[in-house]
């Protein structure tokens, strides 16, 4: 009962002044904005990289061509060749697929008077072994069809709907870079990723048709190697680095023209990326305890000023030490939490802006972020609170009625 009148006295209190209550809750508004929209941005980075471990398989090592850094779905590097992806099916034991691909990003499609532009990903068919495509309809091409570069191909449900509107692509004909190719087989629908990327838009090939008909490259863009056994898959890694290292004559502390991914080392990757973000988030944290806090306490020590005689007349009218320390520390904290409330709802605004504008931005409200703001408001008004409190508290009756 008590703290129920003690918060109804610190809303009327700040009624009666209400631009100072304003400037008493900018510091905290502006601080847990910020907090909400940074944790629904670490939210949704961690459930980008959920999804992103949903599909990598804990038996794969992936090794991508290009510089030790992650490259989105249509980018690749060009220091990867056939030989490096055989010598890694050669000389490292323990693999029971080695798979090599290239790709491309920007491929033209056309059928009849429907085009579009897809992935094209020249693959052997142990890559079907090797990675989340599975098929749905028809069949993968065979050991003598990637031998004689034939114009087959396995496509993705949206190229089927992009291309052939309905029509059952199997058997059908089209064209991916003016090359001709015959439907053989349809992947099953995969869904879309965290950032919009399409996992059905692409085009399956031989990889000889690849590299020798379509693309008309000699690199490729990476190997997905499948251990037998994955207690000494970090070990299997390390062994394609060094050879890697070697066959491209790469010495310390040259950077490397590769990166191998494992799950472990995305994990690892991840704990560190996180607790990064946590040491940003912490001192975002103490920037809204310091700013709000400061504000806050300054702006409460003018109003203790100001309100001398009326906690004078209070004291001599029979409050105690502590009825006065309770009701400005009670205002305190009404403060906050109704600057937290603004705050958490501008947040909210920002983060359904970003979701609407900037749809490639990963990002997820966080009840975490949300619990956060209300322990920090709670911990500036009591913490920041006190000392005007106090210094109320401690006014004597009789002279502050002078």
């Amino acid at each position: 009962m008590r703290t129920l009148r003690l918060t109804l006295e610190g809303f009327r209190a700040l009624a009666r002044n209400p631009l100072r209550s304003l400037f008493m809750m900018a510091g905290t508004v502006l601080g847990i904005a910020s907090l909400t929209v940074v944790m629904a941005m670490n939210e949704g980075v961690n459930q980008q990289w959920n999804e992103r471990m949903s599909w990598f398989g804990t038996d794969i090592i992936r090794v991508r061509s290009g510089g030790g850094r992650m490259r989105g779905p249509g980018s690749g590097g060009t220091t990867m060749t056939l030989e490096d992806a055989r010598a890694i099916a050669l000389e490292i034991e323990g693999f029971k697929t080695v798979a090599p691909f290239v790709r491309i990003g920007d491929a033209s499609t056309r059928y009849k008077s429907a085009s579009s532009t897809t992935m094209g990903i020249g693959v052997t068919e142990e890559m079907f072994q090797a990675s989340d495509n599975q098929l749905d309809r028809g069949r993968i091409f065979t050991i003598s069809e990637q031998e004689e570069m034939a114009r087959v191909a396995v496509i993705g449900t949206t190229v089927e709907n992009d291309l052939f509107a309905g029509e059952d692509p199997l058997g059908k004909r089209f064209s991916m870079n003016n090359v001709t190719f015959t439907v053989v087989g349809v992947l099953k629908d995969r869904g879309a990723g965290h950032h919009g990327h399409d996992f059905n838009d692409r085009v399956m090939i031989p990889l000889t048709t690849a590299m020798k008909r379509v693309f008309r490259v000699d690199y490729i863009s990476g190997v997905n190697a499948i251990t037998r056994d994955e207690t000494i898959i970090d070990k299997q890694a390390e062994e394609i680095r060094e050879l890697l290292r070697k066959r491209h004559q790469i010495t310390p502390p040259e950077e490397d023209d590769f990166f191998v991914m494992t799950a472990s080392g995305m994990m690892a990757f991840r704990d560190e990326a996180e607790g990064k973000l946590s040491l940003l988030l912490g001192a975002l944290a103490g920037l809204c305890l310091l700013v709000g806090g400061v504000v806050l306490m300054n702006i409460m020590l003018v109003s203790v000023g100001e309100r001398t005689r009326e906690i004078g007349l209070r004291r001599a009218l029979g409050g105690s030490q502590g009825d006065i320390f309770r009701q400005l520390l009670a205002e305190s904290v009404v403060v906050n939490l109704l600057g937290m409330a603004l705050g958490t709802g501008l947040g909210v605004l920002v983060f359904l802006g970003i979701g609407r504008f900037l749809p490639d931005v990963p990002i997820a409200f966080s009840i975490k972020g949300l619990g956060m703001a209300i322990a920090f408001s709670a911990l500036v008004g009591v913490g920041f609170g006190t000392l005007p409190a106090s210094r109320a508290a401690r006014l004597k009756p009789v002279e502050a009625l002078r």
